[in-house]
């Protein structure tokens, strides 16, 4: 098996056990609330970097985030890489809107972790995580040589931003974040499969 078909399969695997466990088992879990509560500690209830990220992944400034991580993948692997990136992006929102449809698991609550806001909707998927999962991972899946560190370098940083922000608001619980960029990351494998194909 190949490096790529390695990666896919753990990718896999964290959306079915993470997932299975955040809905299946939505109690908060010990790890989910000492991070949470660690990363508060840390930097705060709601640090002005983390209520901005989260912008990032709402109009208009998703625009942003979007374009960004596809100027980064044409960097990384061309303009298909590009290309992918953005359909990534396109097939993370389709499968947010479907998997919200009929999947529900709880946030954080306030009585456990400091919530910067209060939000009822399901916990699963994070729309944040799907968008930078997929966008930023096109980015990595295509990342080759000194350059390709240089970005799968900003790709991670951006990656780990994205994730850091939303457990700090206490919008979504470690285990959540990490199901939904895990989907992410296999939205974008599945857009450069496509986009491979299409342009041979």
């Amino acid at each position: 098996m190949t490096a790529e078909g390695r990666i896919t399969l753990v990718l896999a695997a964290a959306v079915l056990v993470l997932g299975f466990w955040t809905v299946f088992a939505p109690a908060p879990h010990g790890v989910d609330v000492v991070l949470t509560r660690r990363a508060q500690d840390v930097f705060g209830a709601s640090p002005e970097w983390a209520l901005w990220i989260t912008q990032t992944a709402k109009p208009p400034l998703l625009w942003a985030t979007a374009f960004s991580a596809s100027a980064l993948a044409w960097i990384a692997g061309g303009w298909r890489a590009a290309l992918a990136a953005l359909i990534a992006c396109a097939l993370a929102f389709g499968l947010d809107l479907a998997l919200r449809a009929v999947v529900f698991s709880p946030r954080p609550a306030p009585d456990i972790v400091h919530v910067a806001q209060n939000n009822t909707s399901s916990g699963l998927p994070s729309t944040l995580g799907l968008l930078f999962g997929a966008s930023f991972g096109a980015v990595l899946w295509r990342a080759r040589g000194a350059r390709g560190a240089l970005v799968a370098a900003i790709a991670c940083a951006a990656i780990f931003a994205g994730a850091a922000s939303r457990i700090v608001l206490g919008a979504h619980w470690s285990s959540q974040m990490i199901a939904s960029l895990a989907m992410g990351g296999l939205c974008a494998r599945l857009a450069l499969v496509l986009v491979r194909r299409a342009f041979r």
